[in-house]
């Protein structure tokens, strides 16, 4: 449960990076509805109490 959650949030946070790279691109509609989605699936993350490993923190550090 908790890897697939974890997939989840990347993938919203990717959706979101994205729509902040193209907003002069796309409708700030859709930059607002990604921003909600990063928002809310970070969220549940943080009620189901995922965390990362030390070895996922270095990635995400790294990058």
């Amino acid at each position: 449960m908790s890897v697939d959650i974890k997939e989840r949030v990347k993938l919203a946070y990717e959706i979101y990076y994205f729509a902040i790279k193209n907003e002069d691109k796309i409708p700030k509609e859709l930059v607002n509805v990604a921003k909600i989605i990063c928002n809310d699936t970070i969220k549940a993350a943080k009620t189901l109490k995922v965390g990362l490993n030390y070895d996922e923190l270095a990635d995400r550090i790294l990058k």
